[in-house]
Order: C-alpha cells, then sequence, then structure tokens
C-alpha cells in the first residue's frame, strides 16, 4: 500500500529496498541535532521568583534550619 503510494507520488515504480532505505534515512535526518549557536547560552540560574517561598523569607525557622543544613 504504502509502496503503491510512493510510487504514485514519484510517478516511477518504487522498490521496496528503496522505499526502506530512504524511510531510514528520512528519520535519521530528522533525529539530528538543529544547529543552533550556543555561544550566547549561559548556565541556569534560579531566580529568587522561582526559589521555594519558605526559602525566601529569612526571618522563618524553617528556611533559617534549611539554610544551616546545608
Amino acid at each position: 500500500m504504502h509502496l503503491e503510494r510512493e510510487s504514485a507520488r514519484l510517478g516511477r515504480k518504487v522498490t521496496q529496498r528503496e522505499f526502506v532505505l530512504n524511510a531510514i534515512i528520512g528519520v535519521l535526518n530528522m533525529s539530528e541535532p538543529m544547529n543552533v549557536d550556543e555561544t550566547s547560552v549561559g548556565p541556569v540560574r534560579p531566580s529568587r521568583r522561582t526559589a521555594a517561598p519558605s526559602l525566601r523569607k529569612e526571618g522563618n525557622p524553617a528556611a533559617l534550619s534549611a539554610q544551616r543544613a546545608v
């Protein structure tokens, strides 16, 4: 069924070998990493907004004990 569709799409007979090889090559091409310029990307640091609320409040006894434990 897929071979018939591919043959009709290309306008010529496609062999099973050719069809399978093209399918494998297509999947491999999709799995290759994209060329991304990572020179301007730095490490991600947690901000105060993303920290747990109990760790942000310095007057909180739970936060103080958590800070001492580290």
